[in-house]
């Protein structure tokens, strides 16, 4: 068997470790969960790894009747998918990183339209618990993956595994990129690239900075 075969074969079960969990999780309303926007390609050039997967009821439902929660989708959404923080990436990322050789990994898998619906909707200690038994995962399939290198999306996303140093600062002295570690893996984090007020001149820096990183390890 392929190893590409052999880590899809163990990528599947946590699906099922996902949904198990979630028995014991008391949530008001279900949105559903999905872990991976992308197939899960072993040594991918990037590994993105944002906060947690969002979007209205439309989007919920979809996601749903997908099977979001039972695989991965078949394309990799950040290269072809409508949604803003994609159509941001493609803008910042492409031709220099194709966005089709990279994974898309979410840090926590339950889906919520934004984050004052998702500390609503569970107590904090089941947030607790989904943050940890989310960050254990995401350790593991890391090392399954064994990417090239790690980007995570939005400060917030790197705070959940590691303590950060910035790396990267505008003339303003704005912190632009942050870099730390997510298990034994360097990671670097940048603004969330579609939720922060970015100017166009700061997201120039961020997307040189990234490819940066690309061409030296890719």
């Amino acid at each position: 068997m392929k190893e590409q075969e052999v880590i899809e074969t163990k990528l599947r079960s946590y699906y099922l470790k996902m949904n198990n969990f979630l028995t014991n999780i008391n949530r008001k309303e279900d949105f559903g969960f999905k872990i991976f926007n992308s197939p899960p390609l072993h040594q991918p050039d990037v590994l993105f790894i944002g906060y947690q997967p969002g979007g209205g009821k439309e989007d919920f439902a979809y996601e749903i009747s997908r099977g979001s929660h039972l695989s991965w989708p078949q394309e990799a959404e950040y290269a072809t998918a409508s949604w803003v923080l994609a159509k941001r990436m493609r803008e910042m990322f492409e031709p220099s990183i194709d966005l089709q050789k990279c994974v898309g990994l979410n840090a926590i898998f339950l889906r919520s339209p934004d984050i004052d619906t998702y500390n609503k909707n569970l107590t904090k200690k089941d947030r607790q618990a989904v943050a940890q038994f989310c960050a254990d995962q995401v350790g593991e399939m890391i090392e399954l993956l064994d990417p090239k290198f790690i980007v995570a999306i939005g400060f917030q996303t790197l705070n959940l595994f590691c303590a950060s140093q910035p790396d990267l600062l505008s003339p303003k002295n704005r912190v632009l990129a942050r870099r730390g570690m997510i298990g034994t893996r360097k990671a670097i984090s940048v603004l969330h690239l579609s939720g922060a007020q970015i100017s166009k001149d700061d997201r120039s820096l961020i997307a040189s900075h990234i490819i940066s990183y690309h061409r030296r390890h890719c």
